[in-house]
């Protein structure tokens, strides 16, 4: 067993490699000249089509589809396990992959200043978020006697391990919404071939490729199982096409418009208050306030009593333009909520990332 201090130092390796592992991506970017935002990985349809067959096949696996074999966690734990620290640190790099799609609702400011400021700045911003969150990592390991508050191993761990298949199956059917404002809808039924194939596959290494078997038999299970893997990723990746992006720039129904710098400049020119909505299809946060907030009759009305026009800056596809309009905010991702007043000379007013009907009707009482 690992001794205490060895604990907290796993700890906050891992924590730390969640951070530094963003901070050094997001510098190399910046240093390059790239206009990016945090998130930015789900804004590419080939990354998305990969992070659904991962968790696609970490849900079969979790199901009981196919056991992963003592050689193949060992090779697959090569990096993560060189020692209690800088394993963890790696292990915290790994699962950054996926954690970043929305930074509400306190990183997202935190973020924008660190890629505003210089390298040094930046990389101890960012290893303040990491220290942060391993904080309550950091209070067990101090404090061991909670852990004897954790069930005891038996049964249950078998129903647990199935019960979180039905979560990774949940981040699947997410990435895949994700995709399918990405990607032209010819795309999706490769995605769909791609499940079968990851599924076939799945299920022959389950069936054929157990320890018990003959060594020949393992290995065409598993040289079959490759080979049909490959195919369903070829499938999926292969066949993907961009979404036809229309070129209208009304409002909708309900009186939003697209985002415009020059319909902005406009707006404002003429004493003409705006709420501007920056939001993206792969931003959890962003569509809880939409469906919860922004979308509410109450809410829509409150705004068309004072004219305030509605504008949505949908930065899906991490566009330039939005992008920089949000640094110009100080921000690096979404969701961000900007009203500005009647008064064309001044300031904007940033609402917070998480929104309440309350906070939004004392904005537009307060601030026009």
């Amino acid at each position: 067993d690992a001794e205490p201090g060895e604990a907290v130092l796993a700890v906050a390796g891992r924590r730390d490699g969640h951070a530094l592992h963003v901070a050094g991506i997001l510098l190399a970017l910046r240093a390059g000249g790239a206009v990016f935002g945090w998130g930015f990985q789900l804004s590419n349809p080939t990354f998305l089509v990969g992070l659904i067959a991962l968790f696609y096949v970490m849900a079969l696996n979790l199901f009981g589809v196919f056991e992963i074999g003592v050689s193949l966690t060992s090779a697959g734990q090569t990096v993560t396990s060189k020692g209690s620290w800088s394993g963890s640190f790696f292990s915290g790099v790994l699962a950054t992959v996926i954690a970043t799609p929305c930074s509400a609702p306190l990183m997202g400011a935190a973020v924008g200043f660190a890629l505003t400021q210089p390298a040094s700045v930046s990389l101890m911003i960012f290893s303040s978020l990491g220290f942060g969150m391993a904080f309550p990592y950091l209070l067990l390991t101090r404090f061991p006697a909670l852990l004897m508050r954790l069930p005891k191993p038996g049964a249950w761990m078998e129903t647990m391990k199935q019960s979180m298949g039905f979560i990774l199956a949940a981040t699947v059917v997410w990435l895949f919404w994700v995709l399918s404002a990405r990607s032209a809808s010819s795309s999706l039924p490769w995605v769909m071939v791609m499940f079968l194939l990851l599924a076939l596959a799945s299920w022959i290494y389950g069936r054929w490729g157990a320890l018990h078997r003959p060594r020949s038999t393992r290995l065409a299970a598993i040289l079959m199982a490759l080979l049909l893997g490959a195919a369903g990723l070829a499938a999926g990746m292969g066949n993907l096409a961009p979404v036809e992006t229309a070129t209208t720039s009304s409002s909708d129904a309900s009186g939003w418009e697209p985002y415009s710098p020059e319909q902005l400049a406009a707006y404002r020119a003429e004493g003409t208050p705006v709420f501007i909505d920056f939001t993206a299809k792969w931003c959890l946060t962003c569509q809880v306030n939409k469906r919860t907030v922004l979308r509410r009759e109450e809410i829509l009305q409150a705004f068309r009593d004072r004219g305030v026009k509605l504008m949505e800056a949908d930065w899906t596809d991490q566009n330039e333009t939005i992008a920089k309009a949000l640094a110009g905010y100080g921000r690096q991702s979404v969701p961000v909520y900007v009203l500005y007043g009647a008064d064309p000379e001044a300031s904007p007013t940033l609402l917070p990332e998480l929104l309440t009907r309350k906070i939004v009707l004392d904005a537009l009482q307060n601030d026009l």
